[in-house]
């Protein structure tokens, strides 16, 4: 898919109606939506938040595997400047605490 957006659109239509009691769903069927939907709101609220999955999606980078000098692969969280091993990225500008691939 060459949008991440609309994969992500995608994901929260599907996880809302998997989430949405039916009329005709079981009590078991409407505790697994319930329980779907609790689970998929941290789930949910973990991917709103990931500078990493930002930088895999939109940034295109590969994962990082080296720490960087300063941070020793901790996030710092968002700053500016950024650090200069570890927060330059194409869309998010967070020391991430690790160095870019390549």
């Amino acid at each position: 898919m060459d949008d991440p957006s609309r994969f992500c659109t995608a994901m929260e239509t599907w996880a809302d109606a998997a989430a949405t009691p039916l009329e005709s769903d079981s009590q078991a069927a409407r505790e697994r939506r319930d329980q779907f939907g609790h689970h998929w709101q941290i789930i949910y609220g973990a991917i709103r938040k990931s500078c990493l999955l930002d930088r895999l999606m939109y940034g295109q980078e590969k994962l990082r595997t080296r720490p960087c000098p300063v941070h020793h692969g901790r996030w710092s969280g968002i700053t500016s400047p950024p650090c200069e091993h570890c927060g330059v990225g194409p869309t998010c500008q967070c020391n991430t605490g690790w160095l870019p691939e390549g």
